[in-house]
């Protein structure tokens, strides 16, 4: 079957999904720490193609600099004291501008820190996955568990079997377990000694409601000691999924039913893999005759809980209040002074004079309003939903390349199902130089009595990011001189979010996600980290189908 794979192949995919992929390691080492915060500090909010937004004040800081260079070189003779004071009030606003980038970055550093609980304290990482499991289970816990722990508030998941046995545990544990199977071990007898029935659900926000549960009856257990919060989610008739954090109250609405979603998604997959174990363990796929058990950092951030866990190392971090006032202490007062320097200073402001006010004024009306948007002085309007339906029709429309009763046809069902409910996405397009793989949710309808929609193409903004790997986001797709690629969506799509990933054995190995949002800025930075993760998901499922159908080409040579 298409989930039967062979050694090699199972043990390429688990090292590749224990990291999540390297490349989108390094690409996201800098935000991994920052994915709870779903704040925004930017001020400019129209887009330049091929331009971070984020970064243009910096940019005019530069030209500002260069422009108040240029024009106090091209003064002929002495420089009077107004435009000195102007060109000086000038390069302290352009340096605040190319601050601004900068310290936005560490203060959502700082933000998602203070959201996001630190490990407990004396903790070590560590992964445990019971061997019972046949490799494609395993596979699949290696992603579940590994995504979330990055992209959600617990510290802790754990697999209980309909048996009482824990199979899998991912996250920080208390030092003093050794060996991991004596993890799996541990684990399961706390749990058979606190009597939790199979398939359990329920949400304790804080350690007074836990304490009122069974999951409270023996407080020596390892996952549940010092447990401030806990969510339990049932996979099928197979068992529970349990997350639990050290911090009350920070499981996130959206991360339970992010862990619902993965409950589900074991339901269907861990059956029918645990069928297959008794075959492949006869065939002696044993993944290398080794558990698939590890410690593992896993863009996890450090191995250990520190005893300086919980405390910000950096300025910023320690001071964020300080530097949020920066840009607003720096540009209204650079106003006001260079008001008064143009009209309190008894002379005529020369042209020189003239000239580096008309560059410094708008660094500071940019510090002015960052410091106001990051002060909270100014409120930003909270997104309406728009109505998508008026030239769209619902779609779900698979490439005919996939058989379909494929397992890759059942995952891209399934990365839709997630998205669409744990998102505001309104349509997704999976497509690649070959052609269209999936078109889900609201499309575009064609020609009129067709009733079909509009075919999905690449254009340059999806080649773009197919050539360079790195995605696009469209927070405000209206405003965006390439809206007009896709024309696919519905006219009112109000955001895009562009997504490359690897898919072996389409045509170039690569494709890109299209994500549309009936919102402005409809897609956070938590919904784009579980985007991240879903495409890992579904590169790593077309790379099992690839070599499964190089191996079946290869057994047939051989018995040719």
């Amino acid at each position: 079957g298409p989930r039967c794979e062979g050694g090699q192949a199972i043990g390429l995919r688990l090292r590749r999904l224990r990291g999540l992929g390297k490349r989108e390691k390094e690409r996201n080492a800098r935000d991994m720490s920052v994915k709870s915060s779903e704040m925004d500090y930017a001020v400019i909010r129209f887009k330049i193609p091929g331009v971070d937004e984020k970064k243009l004040p910096g940019y005019l800081g530069v030209l500002g600099l260069a422009a108040l260079a240029w024009n106090h070189l091209g003064v002929e003779g002495d420089v009077e004291a107004a435009q000195l004071r102007s060109e000086a009030l000038g390069a302290l606003m352009a340096l605040g501008c190319l601050s601004i980038n900068p310290i936005s970055t560490a203060l959502d550093e700082a933000q998602g820190k203070a959201e996001r609980p630190p490990p407990p304290l004396g903790s070590e990482q560590m992964l445990a996955i019971s061997e019972d499991l046949s490799d494609s289970a395993k596979l699949e816990l290696a992603w579940a568990t590994a995504s979330l722990l990055l992209n959600t508030n617990v510290h802790r998941v754990i697999l209980l079997r309909d048996d009482g046995k824990v199979v899998a545990a991912r996250g920080f544990f208390q030092k003093g377990v050794e060996g991991k199977q004596k993890l799996l071990a541990t684990l399961s007898n706390d749990f058979k000694n606190l009597g939790i029935q199979a398939s359990s659900a329920g949400y304790y926000e804080d350690r007074n409601q836990l304490k009122s549960s069974t999951l409270m009856a023996e407080s020596t257990s390892i996952a549940l000691k010092d447990a401030q919060s806990a969510v339990l989610s049932p996979v099928g008739k197979w068992g529970t999924l349990l997350g639990v954090t050290d911090a009350p109250k920070a499981i996130r609405p959206k991360d339970r039913t992010w862990i619902s979603l993965l409950a589900d998604k074991l339901a269907s997959d861990l059956p029918l893999a645990s069928s297959e174990a008794e075959t492949e363990t006869q065939a002696g796929v044993k993944n290398g005759g080794k558990a698939a058990t590890t410690h593992t950092n896993a863009r996890m951030g450090t191995s250990q809980g520190t005893e300086d866990a919980s405390q910000d190392s950096s300025i910023v971090g320690a001071n964020p209040g300080v530097f949020r006032a920066l840009p607003l202490a720096t540009g209204f007062p650079g106003l006001l002074a260079l008001l008064a320097n143009r009209f309190l200073s008894g002379t005529t402001p020369t042209e020189s004079v003239t000239q580096a006010d008309l560059v410094a004024f708008p660094l500071g009306v940019v510090l002015t309003l960052t410091g106001l948007i990051w002060s909270d002085r100014v409120k930003a309007r909270i997104p309406v939903p728009v109505d998508l339906s008026e030239d769209s029709i619902p779609t779900l429309i698979f490439s005919p390349s996939l058989p379909d009763a494929s397992y890759a046809k059942q995952e891209l069902s399934w990365a839709w199902k997630a998205i669409a409910t744990a998102t505001r996405c309104k349509s997704l397009v999976i497509m690649s130089a070959g052609g269209t793989i999936l078109q889900a949710g609201l499309a575009k309808k064609g020609k009129q009595g067709s009733g079909a929609p509009v075919e999905p193409n690449l254009g340059p903004v999806c080649s773009r990011a197919l050539a360079s790997g790195q995605g696009t986001y469209i927070p405000n797709l209206v405003l965006n001189s390439g809206r007009g690629e896709f024309t696919y969506l519905p006219e009112k799509t109000q955001g895009v979010l562009v997504k490359p990933l690897l898919l072996p054995g389409v045509d170039g190995g690569g494709a890109v996600m299209v994500l549309g949002t009936d919102t402005v800025r409809g897609f956070t930075s938590v919904d784009q980290a579980w985007v991240a993760a879903v495409s890992e998901k579904l590169g790593s499922t077309f790379a099992g189908a690839e070599s499964d159908n190089a191996g079946s080409s290869g057994s047939a040579a051989g018995v040719a």
